[in-house]
């Protein structure tokens, strides 16, 4: 890949406009694709089915914890070629998103690596909240940025020193490029090729895979502001072990925990009835949240530690519950409960 010029910012800019290309003719672009536990399947997939189709311009090197296999957030794993040991850089680095970022943000080792490597490669990009991961390791400082609208404002905490841009499918700002949530990361790439060969290219690799491209990364439905309440998943679960409430507060923390690492994740509060029994309340943007955190193996872990009515339908405390929360009574609906209170 030759060193060609990025120019200023690019912001929202669509294939028409995008920077200039950068790849000699018959040139062979290295790409390091990052993998961590619970990355998000698609966002390593999508940009990988990309970039596989052309495979006299992309070699893809795929970089974990160790050489081996790395477990998604979905349970399959992808086999990692090197570990975060490699200190070359890369043509292209691509970071994906994933349950994983919540605690890979601390990880100061793994931050210091990101943050060597990718100041060694050409292009920086991200999927999803790996946007949180470049912010971190400082890779993103003084450029335009997005990512998982779900997220964002988690995203958004982990640096102050970059312009958050909430309404993009992409980003593009010199050499770093993000997209926003999973999918997303597909139609970033389909650009990323359209930057570095041509937009035919591009075109083509979307035919091929069957795939509807977004060309213009200003378009994004996924920034809209949903109307307040419309769609939010109530899970509540309750526990009858009203001589162990020791054990249902470490339960309902293991549980607190890990609804605040899932994308969706709106409250989460425990409550202590008169009658001594406990109950607690998460609450998610959608029920594809709350079926993915109901799905996590800490989750079906709580249920096998607790009792049997551990998990039981509620009837009561719906009122007591919402009176604490900012929704209306009219987001729960009587066939929401399915995941058990």
């Amino acid at each position: 890949m030759a060193n060609g010029e990025y120019g200023g910012h690019q912001i929202g800019a669509s294939p028409n406009d995008v920077m200039s290309q950068t790849m000699m003719p018959g040139a062979m672009a290295r790409v390091g694709m990052v993998l961590f536990n619970g990355f998000e399947l698609l966002d390593v997939a999508g940009p990988l089915e990309v970039l596989g189709q052309l495979p006299l311009h992309f070699v893809p090197t795929l970089l974990g914890p160790t050489p081996g296999p790395v477990s998604s957030a979905q349970g399959v794993s992808l086999v990692a070629d090197l570990g975060y040991t490699a200190q070359s850089g890369f043509d292209i680095l691509m970071v994906p998103g994933g349950q994983g970022t919540r605690t890979l943000v601390d990880d100061r080792d793994f931050v210091d690596w990101l943050a060597g490597i990718g100041e060694r490669s050409t292009i920086v990009s991200s999927v999803c909240t790996g946007a949180a991961l470049l912010a971190r390791a400082g890779l993103l400082d003084g450029t335009a940025a997005t990512s998982n609208k779900r997220a964002f404002a988690w995203v958004k905490q982990q640096s102050s020193a970059v312009t958050w841009v909430e309404s993009a499918r992409w980003v593009v700002d010199g050499n770093r490029w993000t997209s926003s949530g999973v999918s997303a990361g597909i139609d970033m790439t389909l650009a990323l090729v359209a930057h570095l060969l041509d937009r035919a290219a591009a075109r083509d690799v979307a035919r091929q895979i069957e795939h509807t491209w977004m060309e213009d990364p200003r378009f994004d439905p996924f920034s809209q502001a949903p109307d307040d309440n419309v769609g939010e998943i109530v899970t509540v679960f309750r526990s009858r072990l009203k001589e162990d409430p020791a054990g249902y507060a470490k339960l309902a923390d293991q549980l607190e925990s890990l609804a605040h690492r899932q994308d969706g994740f709106r409250d989460f509060k425990t409550f202590a009835s008169d009658d001594g029994e406990r109950c607690s309340i998460a609450v998610f943007a959608d029920e594809h949240a709350q079926r993915h955190w109901a799905a996590h193996p800490l989750h079906r872990q709580a249920q096998r530690r607790a009792s049997a009515d551990f998990y039981t339908e509620f009837s009561v405390m719906v009122a007591q519950v919402l009176s604490t929360m900012t929704m209306s009574p009219d987001a729960l609906s009587p066939d929401r409960s399915d995941s058990g209170c």
